[in-house]
């Protein structure tokens, strides 16, 4: 039995753009599309597939080459090639966006409770959707590596992704891009339920530290996300539009990474950094303001840094046997008796086992990834070297601490050689 044709609904009509609402700093990046909304049999409605700016031709949201600017983009769409423009994202942007589907009322404007709710939770840049039946917002956030991301209701994208954006702001709403890692991981906590959202973090322990208050700064600045740790440290709130709540639980979720479950170590810290001032003793009716900050940071970490083995230095000559010195073939790591021969492989060994977690050598990439605490992302900023640099200023402080003479000044020579750019190149090319 043949099924008879049905009338095709009329095209939608969408909210025309206002791009001098649109972010000032989303527009920076050449990540934006054109769309048109074009009749797609296969299911049954209007789709809005992104298409190249400057040929019209369909564009891929993984093809860099295939994206435009934002003023190629908005003058496509101003000539009425296309409906609209869209922004694409990418893993080496740190945006993220919330596509809140069916939720508006595009009569009164009027948002369903359990999407008012989200708007609430998580403050920021929200605006109404083309059809004005739904709301987007976009925050800075990352997801973990394979991560679910649509429902019926809620979408969560970080990348591989484009949302059309249309600048007609949500009422009551800033008109800023703002950090809310912790709030777009709570939501999708409660959109995922069913889902472990652990982040799978290389060292994978939740053990506190035996660090210095001086090696764990010197750590959180070498990281890859150290500019923003220093910024934070500095008592700087600029990511964060002058949000110090939101600027204060950053911080204290940067530390607890480096210094594991420990609230008192935190605290420690904190008072230390740039952004301590009255309101941290300020009492709650469930603690000091800065107890709850505190808890609340650890509420939202699921991984902690844990170093990986440290050589211990010994000598070559210090009475152990050829085969002690050389034979591991049983895979136990190097013991108390091993001497320690001074080249750049001995370099590259440190380096991984200090910092190996931190970054991998990606053979099909030809080039280096680095673990920016959510997942795994190419080191355009060469961040390996520092943490090469980081393992020489460890030597150096090794050095200092050494119970001889002899070690001292052997280990400090060679730590100050390595600091040479060729040592550094060599201890990194040895890691691969």
């Amino acid at each position: 039995m043949t099924a008879l044709p049905h009338e095709q609904p009329a095209r939608p009509h969408i909210l025309p753009p206002q791009y001098d609402a649109i972010p000032t700093e989303l527009k920076a990046p050449s990540q934006w599309v054109a769309f048109r909304y074009e009749w797609d049999e296969r299911k049954d409605d209007w789709n809005k597939a992104p298409r190249t700016p400057r040929t019209g031709r369909l564009a891929s949201t993984t093809n860099p080459a295939t994206w435009g600017t934002f003023d190629e983009a908005r003058a496509a769409a101003e000539r009425g090639d296309f409906d609209g423009i869209g922004f694409v994202f990418t893993a080496n942007d740190p945006y993220a966006g919330i596509d809140l589907d069916h939720c508006r009322d595009p009569q009164t404007g009027i948002l369903q409770q359990w999407a008012r709710q989200i708007v609430e939770d998580i403050p920021g840049y929200w605006e109404v959707s083309p059809r004005s039946e739904g709301i987007k917002a976009i925050v800075k956030a990352t997801m973990a590596p394979n991560s679910k991301h649509k429902t019926p209701s809620v979408e969560q994208y970080d990348q591989g992704r484009y949302f059309t954006l249309t600048g007609h702001r949500l009422p009551d709403t800033v008109g800023t891009i703002m950090e809310r890692q912790v709030e777009f991981d709570t939501l999708y906590r409660k959109t995922f339920p069913d889902i472990n959202t652990e982040r799978k973090d290389p060292k994978g322990a939740s053990k506190t530290t035996t660090l210095d208050d001086h090696s764990i700064i010197d750590r959180a600045m070498a990281a890859s996300n150290g500019a923003k740790f220093a910024r934070l440290w500095r008592g700087d709130t600029t990511d964060y539009s002058g949000d110090e709540s939101a600027a204060d639980l950053s911080l204290c979720s940067l530390i607890a990474f480096w210094t594991g479950p420990d609230p008192s170590r935190i605290d420690s810290l904190f008072r230390q950094s740039g952004l301590m001032r009255e309101k941290w003793d300020s009492q709650r009716p469930q603690g000091t303001y800065g107890s709850m900050t505190i808890n609340r940071a650890l509420s939202e970490r699921t991984q902690f840094y844990t170093p990986l083995y440290t050589p211990p230095l010994r000598l070559v000559g210090s009475g152990t046997s050829s085969k002690d010195k050389d034979d591991h073939t049983d895979g136990n790591l190097p013991t108390e008796d091993d001497a320690i021969h001074f080249t750049d492989m001995w370099n590259a060994q440190r380096l991984v086992m200090e910092h190996g977690g931190n970054f991998r050598w990606c053979k099909s990439l030809g080039g280096w990834l680095v673990w920016d605490g959510a997942r795994w992302v190419t080191d355009d900023t060469y961040g390996i070297m520092r943490y090469a640099k980081l393992t020489t200023r460890f030597m150096l402080a090794e050095a200092a601490k050494a119970p001889t003479d002899e070690r001292m000044k052997a280990l400090g020579k060679h730590a100050l050689k390595s600091q040479s750019e060729s040592r550094l190149n060599a201890m990194i090319n040895s890691s691969s």
